[in-house]
């Protein structure tokens, strides 16, 4: 059941979520688009509800939520305005029971990259793969039988790519919750190629027009997602025939070849994987997630901030909440632990100093190359320490026994 948490509940936001359907209905009546009401009432209750928490367990994405909205207000405004909040409420529950009672079903997502087909015959590659849910997929394994009338210009448009495709499956009630799931695994699995392959790795580059100037750490990336049922048959072809007719072009990525830069087997992951242990292998894969989001950053600025934010993120999951000056303390820590030069360490504080003046006032063209270089490295060192203590801990908050002040 979705529920409101009375005890953070407060009168403001209860009025606030309160106005902001009243405003709902003024805009549906007056024929206008009330998408913007939607979102907030979405993130009022994702604040002060369990209603992500419900949709995420029952397999449903927010689109769901999105999709009946207008419907639920247009019952509730029949209904009257003066319990406004509990036939929400009502409504909603009504629409998730609905939808939990849809027996789940299994989803392909295929994943279109520019990861060169050479690599297909790599077993290092190919065991990868698992860690993160994803199989090599071949254009033959679509199903057309049911699109017999298609024209087969539709159906070898699929075939565009001259790099590897690869599958996400899984059972879900909402292909869009998959798609996320997908999104989030592919992402995962190329933060964690860039990882090996530019573990410490300079980043610094010159060119004669440092405007032209390209700062990405990685070039892997994707240009499609292809939803299909489990007999490989195209969700909404005509549709999705779009989605693959618009994907940008991509050339092949040259950085990736197992040539390892890690202190340690490719297999790094082989032992955290096998552990099961399932809710840090899923932070750590979202970890690598950030990770290549940071890299594929081609303004300096921007990647920065990223790898900050993931250090940040990483810091407080393991300690908690906490001030500025306590966590440059252990970035600085964790530096210190993987015996990097007082030159870089001392850096620190100031990277801090240019990251709020970036966030809080605007101040660009303070961060250089080897900032970029040093907030890299911080998040790779905290990645590498979770990786290396993950079979003595149960949960992120004890990798405090291996890394305090």
């Amino acid at each position: 059941m979705i529920i409101v948490d009375d005890i953070q509940y407060t009168t403001m936001k209860l009025n606030l979520l309160k106005q902001t359907i009243i405003k709902s209905f003024e805009v549906i009546d007056n024929h206008k688009d009330p998408r913007y009401y939607y979102e907030t009432i979405w993130d009022i209750l994702n604040q002060k509800s369990n209603i992500k928490e419900k949709f995420t367990n029952a397999t449903l994405s927010k689109q769901i939520f999105l999709n009946h909205i207008s419907t639920i207000l247009r019952s509730i405004k029949l209904n009257g305005e003066s319990n406004i909040l509990d036939s929400l409420l009502i409504e909603l529950n009504k629409l998730y029971n609905d939808y939990k009672e849809l027996d789940k079903i299994q989803i392909n997502v295929i994943i279109y990259t520019n990861i060169p087909v050479k690599l297909k015959s790599s077993d290092k590659f190919i065991e990868t793969l698992k860690y993160f849910n994803l199989d090599i997929f071949e254009f033959s394994s679509y199903n057309f039988e049911s699109e017999a009338d298609l024209d087969d210009e539709i159906k070898y448009k699929f075939n565009c790519t001259k790099f590897l495709m690869f599958k996400y499956s899984n059972t879900a009630r909402d292909y869009e919750f998959l798609k996320s799931k997908a999104l989030n695994n592919i992402y995962s699995f190329f933060g964690y190629l860039t990882y090996i392959h530019r573990f410490n790795y300079n980043t610094e580059k010159w060119h004669i027009n440092e405007i032209t100037l390209d700062h990405r750490i990685t070039d892997l990336q994707i240009n499609a997602l292809i939803g299909t049922n489990s007999n490989f048959e195209i969700y909404e072809i005509d549709r999705q025939y779009d989605i693959i007719s618009t994907a940008i072009e991509m050339d092949e990525s040259k950085k990736i070849d197992f040539n390892n830069h890690m202190p340690c087997e490719y297999t790094l992951l082989k032992n955290v994987f096998e552990l099961n242990k399932d809710s840090l292998y899923s932070e750590l894969k979202e970890y690598f997630s950030l990770y290549y989001i940071s890299s594929f950053e081609n303004v300096i600025e921007n990647s920065f901030m990223k790898f900050w934010s993931l250090s940040e993120r990483i810091i407080k999951d393991i300690h908690g909440d906490m001030k500025d000056k306590k966590l440059v303390k252990y970035m600085m820590e964790i530096l210190k632990l993987r015996n990097y030069p007082d030159k870089i360490i001392q850096r620190v504080n100031f990277l801090k100093y240019k990251r709020n003046n970036l966030v809080h006032e605007n101040i660009h063209g303070e961060i250089t190359q080897s900032d970029q270089a040093i907030v890299k490295i911080m998040a790779e060192s905290l990645i590498l320490l979770l990786i290396c203590y993950f079979n003595e801990v149960n949960s992120i908050e004890n990798y405090k026994n291996f890394y305090d002040l």
